[in-house]
């Protein structure tokens, strides 16, 4: 089970890791406010996006290049709440600091399964969190400050944040696919975690597999850069013979725009952004999620970064993204393959914001989402897992 920390990575020695992430959040806000995407590309480069905030980049810059273990010292991480996941994907609990376990749910198809901000329409029962005393109890100490997140032996600590996507089922399938079907092996030293939130899916990887010395994370604001990084480093500490050679290094990057041309990394994993606009303007105001340019540059951009992608995307956009492979599969000559496909709650705030949008996905004949009328989430669509070999 979780075991406590007592390290900590602080680069002034006075803020603690919420306040940091707290002041990047600030940042961040500002920067999302100014770094607007159009209905194809971005209208401002992520070069340019990245020298706009220089000063706050050498925040991790300074722990790029130092010795990481130079930085830490003792200090215990007081986490709101902790959650963990059963390898098997079996079950998830819910726990207070002190262990306290307050909710186990079997079968998990959500993180933190709440419905609440769903419509009417789409909700076929009550709340599977708030419908409980414990439940929102969980609610509370979910928002209230730090989580630990534990899966498999590694920890991932965060703060909820607007600039911050926390560990999500897709990635722990992911994960559990990437382990399950031995697609790491030996001949792997680097890994880019393209997209890396919390830094989870290249700090999994990290952990389980030695031959890995190079780690790498790139997202287009501060917080998930400084969040993977010092998830990086808890982990790190963690392993009894660490390997001393271990690089780690953070890109503001929107996909490989800030990232130099002559860097290759044995191994690319991605939970990007995955769905298309469809016509659904007004939802795109409110989140970058909303577009497949990601995915097609992506696809296209990796083949002179990596020899391998591993990426995941949804029935939203599966036809979009088949397009895609089957137009350049020929072109830069690689193969890919679905590594499995799985059915989801579509549960994500901004779409939802734009109703008309996800009514249109519902009455698509291509059969974008499947509805679930008796179920708390009555919208799902099929999560494919994808791997592409250059």
């Amino acid at each position: 089970m979780i075991n406590q920390l007592r390290l900590i990575f602080d680069v002034s020695r006075r803020e603690s890791f919420g306040e940091i992430i707290d002041l990047l959040g600030l940042k961040d806000k500002y920067l999302n406010e100014t770094y607007y995407f159009g209905d194809d590309i971005p209208t401002k480069s992520a070069s340019d996006f990245a020298r706009r905030i220089n000063g706050s980049f050498n925040l991790f810059l300074n722990l790029v290049n130092s010795n990481f273990r130079s930085i830490l010292f003792p200090k215990t991480i007081q986490a709101s709440l902790a959650i963990h996941i059963e390898r098997n994907l079996a079950s998830i609990s819910y726990m207070t600091p002190d262990k306290n376990i307050k909710l186990r749910i079997q079968n998990p198809v959500l993180i933190l399964p709440c419905n609440c901000n769903l419509p009417d329409e789409f909700r076929g029962g009550a709340c599977p969190i708030h419908s409980t005393k414990v439940g929102r109890e969980i609610y509370e100490l979910f928002l209230k400050g730090v989580v630990l997140f534990e899966f498999d032996d590694i920890v991932i600590l965060y703060k909820k944040t607007n600039s911050l996507w926390p560990p999500n089922i897709d990635s722990i399938y992911l994960l559990y696919l990437i382990k399950k079907k031995n697609l790491v092996d030996s001949s792997i030293k680097s890994i880019l975690d393209l997209g890396s939130g919390t830094g989870i899916l290249g700090i999994y990887l990290f952990y389980k597999f030695d031959s890995i010395t190079q780690l790498y994370f790139s997202d287009i604001f501060l917080t998930p850069i400084y969040t993977s990084i010092f998830n990086t480093v808890v982990n790190a500490s963690r392993i009894k013979n660490l390997r001393k050679k271990l690089k780690i290094r953070g890109f503001i990057s929107d996909v490989y725009s800030n990232i130099p041309n002559n860097l290759r990394f044995d191994i690319v994993v991605s939970n990007p952004p995955y769905l298309p606009k469809l016509g659904a303007s007004e939802a795109s105001k409110f989140s970058v999620i909303f577009d497949n340019y990601i995915i097609k540059k992506l696809i296209i951009d990796s083949k002179q970064h990596t020899k391998m992608l591993i990426f995941l995307s949804s029935s939203i956009s599966y036809a979009r993204v088949k397009e895609i492979l089957d137009i350049f599969q020929d072109r830069y000559g690689f193969s890919f393959e679905i590594l499995d496909r799985k059915l989801t709650p579509l549960k994500f705030p901004q779409g939802y914001n734009a109703i008309e949008y996800i009514r249109k996905l519902i009455e698509s004949k291509r059969k974008y989402l499947t509805l679930k009328k008796d179920d708390p989430f009555g919208v799902w669509h099929t999560v494919y897992y994808f791997l592409i070999n250059y």
